[in-house]
């Protein structure tokens, strides 16, 4: 696994062919699509619940968002070089990019290169790029995941994995003995208040021949300003050789909670305070791969609307055809306690109410 987004560009370079002396470029991308079932509405505080009971869909970015993706690198002399990526997402199943605000059942378009678009500079001292990227914070959710936050198990679904951030900085170390660390700047462009919208994030990653571990610190400001939520992650991996265990702590506070039962489904997630924890397995036979995993949320705020819990449980199957094609399977369920409404979706669905998910489809890298 890539270290890191210096880790990850030098994965692009190494991929990428030439295309021109001291340059090399490089086209690939992920077409992924599935049928998803999805039933049981969330009940929130109030006694009432909202979306379908029951959906049935056929939907592209069940696993993993499609995506089609543009990187390379230029050669500028001393151990320098110019990086770049654009990557844009899109559902298989109705060509449209999905990047943007979701409505169930509708797909509005989004930004052109919404799911990475930067350029950078990397040498010996490290990488420093610009741009939409991953959030540090994120590279370290991913080492915790057997499901890599798709299908019906998405660690997504309780846990702050934090995404992307627009208008960013990202610095990233040299490895020193498989150990990087890498910080984060983003801005929120508001004239006249630089506290709307700024996002900011560091990590540090250590990788060995079996093991992956990574610490990651994550503060965001809501777009008025008038909450914050910090997050901090500490995740890891362990190849075992028969089995890949999977786990995380997360620690989140914010300075303004939703309401219990909020009618912003998922909103839990970001601005709310909560101790979890994720434990989770792989493992292959051959072709074969199954995956497991449970995390459970605990609500860390008090007074009579406090002890909003939640937990996850999922299952998954995936089938090796090749190194670039597999198919997938997945069964996943909520159990929310005293008005908490967490739902359940998959890379990129839009969750709905549901409490429950199946998922069957298929996943080819080019």
């Amino acid at each position: 696994m890539a270290i890191g987004l210096g880790g990850v560009a030098a994965n692009a370079m190494a991929q990428a062919g030439p295309v021109a002396p001291g340059g090399s470029g490089h086209i690939y991308g992920v077409l992924d699509a599935g049928y998803v079932y999805q039933s049981g509405s969330v009940n929130h505080a109030n006694g009432t619940s909202s979306g379908p009971v029951v959906r049935n869909a056929l939907q592209g970015g069940v696993a993993r968002g499609s995506r089609l993706g543009f990187r390379g690198s230029e050669n500028l002399g001393n151990d320098l070089k110019a990086i770049f990526v654009a990557e844009m997402g899109f559902y298989v199943d109705t060509g449209v990019s999905s990047q943007g605000a979701q409505v169930l059942n509708q797909y509005p378009a989004g930004p052109l290169f919404g799911r990475q678009a930067f350029v950078g500079l990397a040498s010996n001292a490290g990488t420093l790029t610009m741009g939409r990227q991953y959030t540090p914070a994120f590279l370290v959710t991913t080492l915790a995941d057997p499901f890599f936050q798709g299908m019906a198990g998405n660690m997504a679904n309780l846990q702050n994995t934090s995404g992307r951030a627009s208008n960013s900085v990202i610095y990233v170390t040299p490895a020193f003995g498989g150990l990087t660390a890498s910080a984060m700047y983003a801005l929120g462009e508001v004239p006249g208040d630089s506290a709307k919208g700024r996002q900011y994030s560091a990590n540090l990653m250590y990788q060995a021949s079996r093991l992956n571990v990574g610490l990651a610190f994550y503060n965001t400001n809501n777009a008025g300003a008038s909450a914050t939520s910090r997050t901090t992650t500490l995740a890891a991996n362990y190849d075992a050789g028969i089995a890949t265990l999977y786990g995380d702590l997360q620690i989140q506070r914010a300075s303004m909670e939703n309401p219990p039962g909020s009618t912003v489904l998922g909103g839990d997630r970001v601005f709310t305070s909560y101790n979890s924890f994720l434990v989770g397995v792989s493992v292959p036979l051959g072709r074969h791969q199954f995956l497991l995993s449970y995390i459970y949320n605990r609500d860390m705020r008090s007074g009579p609307d406090s002890d909003r819990n939640a937990g996850q449980f999922a299952i998954g199957y995936k089938y090796h055809y090749s190194k670039r094609t597999y198919l997938y399977s997945a069964y996943g369920t909520v159990t929310n306690h005293n008005g908490a409404s967490y739902t359940i979706g998959d890379a990129l669905s839009v969750n709905g109410n549901a409490r429950r998910a199946f998922n069957l489809g298929l996943s080819h890298d080019f």
